[in-house]
């Protein structure tokens, strides 16, 4: 695994209003990213572990959000697709808490 980094807010999940992340993790196994990723997280370290745009420090991985709104499935981006694509990029996948819901559903 190649490792990076994500600054995590430990204890926290799916607060909208944080962005105070006040743990930066070196994730170097796919346990250490499973650990992380429990917690509401992101790419990038912040300054005073603050997270807003003028406290951006620097970032060794990019998170996308891939929402697939198509109403075929057929249409749909997944990571065996995105793997097809994008041949020499290694990635990650983890799944969002709402994963496979109807937008709008809780």
């Amino acid at each position: 695994m190649k490792q990076f980094h994500l600054s995590v807010a430990q204890g926290i999940r799916q607060l909208q209003s944080n962005n105070i992340y006040n743990s930066y993790e070196e994730i170097r196994s796919l346990e250490e990213l499973q650990q992380a990723v429990q917690f509401d997280h992101v790419a990038g370290s912040f300054r005073d572990n603050h997270r807003k745009t003028e406290n951006f420090i620097s970032a060794d991985a990019l998170i996308m959000d891939c929402d697939n709104e198509a109403n075929n499935p057929q249409d749909w981006l997944t990571p065996d697709t995105l793997a097809l694509i994008l041949p020499s990029v290694m990635f990650y996948t983890v799944y969002s808490r709402s994963h496979m819901r109807a937008k709008g559903e809780l």
